[in-house]
């Protein structure tokens, strides 16, 4: 007798487990994931830019529900991790921190060397800073918590299912967290090659948040240790600009 043919439910999608859903729905579901976080922002701001005249403010809440869309194709595996995260939380936070700090080492030797080369910092950083120079409190919420969220969600929870060794997803999870971060270099009119590098700052960093994400068994770590990261580097700017006091 043939075997009957699997079809596709959207409880496959929205209603089951990472784990549970086979690898083609998580290729799939990884893929939407990917479009929804590089377009659907835009989608959102664009349909609220008539009554929402606060650029900031429109950028906020359409990436928070740009999060609430991602989020429902993971929200299981999410409140299994959360739960799990809560039970264990000092002993899973000491194994991030280890993480971070290997990821953090070698993200400042590899930033201090290409400031060297190129006397410059990244477009993406550079945007970073003006913006927080701009509107301090919208701009700090956006890359404390929101960034933070959609980029775990995109480049760590998506890809995660796809990928049985550890080493293999951090370091391609980290290297698509760098191209991410590049983007506006390389969509720019004035790209160097060259500038490519710095996807090793940024994917040193994705690297160890998919280490510990990975070893923990829980999103929620690399999500914590980016907002706090984050964090830090928001006030460290604001304060090197004197708008801290």
């Amino acid at each position: 007798m043939a075997k009957k043919k699997k079809e596709f439910n959207l409880r496959d999608f929205f209603g089951s487990r990472t784990k549970d859903r086979g690898l083609v729905i998580n290729i799939i579901v990884c893929l939407i994931t990917f479009v929804i976080f590089y377009f659907l922002p835009s989608i959102f701001y664009i349909i609220f830019s008539d009554f929402i005249k606060n650029g900031m403010l429109n950028e906020i809440i359409s990436r928070i529900l740009t999060i609430i869309v991602i989020s429902s194709f993971y929200y299981k595996d999410l409140v299994e991790e959360f739960n799990e995260l809560k039970n264990k939380t000092f002993s899973k936070l000491c194994t991030a921190f280890k993480y971070y700090g290997l990821g953090l080492a070698i993200m400042i030797v590899s930033n201090f060397i290409l400031l060297i080369i190129f006397k410059d910092i990244s477009t993406n950083e550079n945007q970073v800073r003006e913006m927080l120079v701009s509107s301090p409190i919208l701009m700090m919420f956006t890359i404390s918590i929101l960034a933070p969220l959609l980029e775990e969600l995109t480049f760590r929870k998506s890809l995660s299912p796809m990928f049985k060794n550890k080493y293999t997803f951090a370091l391609f999870s980290g290297v698509l967290f760098g191209l991410g971060h590049l983007m506006v270099d390389i969509t720019s009119g004035s790209f160097q090659i060259a500038r490519l590098l710095y996807i090793i700052p940024y994917g040193s960093l994705g690297f160890a948040f998919g280490l510990m994400n990975r070893d923990n068994n829980s999103t929620f770590s690399s999500i914590l240790i980016h907002c706090f990261h984050n964090f830090s580097t928001g006030l460290l700017i604001l304060s090197q600009g004197g708008i801290l006091w």
